[in-house]
């Protein structure tokens, strides 16, 4: 951030760089750490610390002739691309998280409301009641720029725009189109519910079924020379006892 982020800021194409990881920072709920600029800055430090590392790790363990020097500009082209397949890495797993964590989310709102609480009176005491996960960070971030004078919509927009997620963004159309109209958004949050547990039940046995295969087929590879030592041990003796 001392060295490398000025670079970056005082670059002419830093509004691209700004458009191109705004959202992926925003998803991953790195933002809150990282601005695009500090996370550009990081592909360039690690353009030149990827190599430092390789040839200090090449020099103390002594593997000059198992890492080539040649190597060393692809270990800074790997440097460079690193932060986007670890940043692709955390948006899938805060995916996951907030997935995991929306139907009992989806419920309480959905209780808190039918109870005579306003929408926001209502997230307010899902964020209090749930406990702390990524969809719980995001609703308070949508509460509090519900508090900083936007809109429920435009705050939903904004929520469903950083988690960038299918069923967020499903959700929040829902909200929004609900709102539009003047309709009650509790019987509609219920049904939400019920349609999530749905979904991530099927992911779950799907999750499972493909488990099983990637179990089955290392299994396959280890029971076949068993079975064939198990029927090959017999005759061999037989064999060695005739001879």
């Amino acid at each position: 951030k001392r060295y490398f982020s000025p670079i970056v800021r005082g670059m002419k194409n830093k509004k691209e760089i700004k458009t191109k990881y705004k959202r992926k920072l925003a998803s991953s709920g790195m933002n809150k750490f990282l601005t695009p600029e500090d996370f550009f800055a990081f592909k360039l430090f690690l353009i030149i610390g990827f190599p430092i590392v390789y040839l200090f790790l090449r020099e103390f363990l002594e593997l000059q002739a198992d890492w080539p020097l040649a190597a060393t500009p692809v270990v800074s082209i790997l440097g460079f691309f690193y932060p986007d397949i670890w940043i692709k890495g955390k948006i899938q797993k805060r995916q996951e998280n907030v997935i995991q964590n929306m139907p009992f989310i989806v419920d309480m709102l959905a209780l808190s409301v039918e109870a005579g609480l306003d929408f926001v009176a209502a997230m307010q005491k899902v964020i209090e009641k749930s406990p702390k996960s990524a969809l719980v960070d995001e609703c308070e971030t949508m509460i509090k720029e519900t508090k900083g004078g936007a809109s429920r919509s435009e705050a939903l927009r904004q929520m469903a725009w950083r988690i960038d997620s299918l069923a967020i963004s499903s959700f929040c159309a829902t909200l929004i189109a609900a709102d539009s109209v003047g309709a009650n958004i509790g019987p509609i949050l219920k049904t939400l519910a019920g349609e999530l547990r749905q979904k991530r039940s099927a992911t779950i046995e799907k999750k499972g079924a493909q488990a099983a295969t990637k179990i089955l087929v290392p299994m396959i590879f280890l029971i076949i020379p068993a079975v064939m030592l198990i029927i090959a041990a017999p005759m061999a003796l037989q064999l060695m006892g005739g001879s």
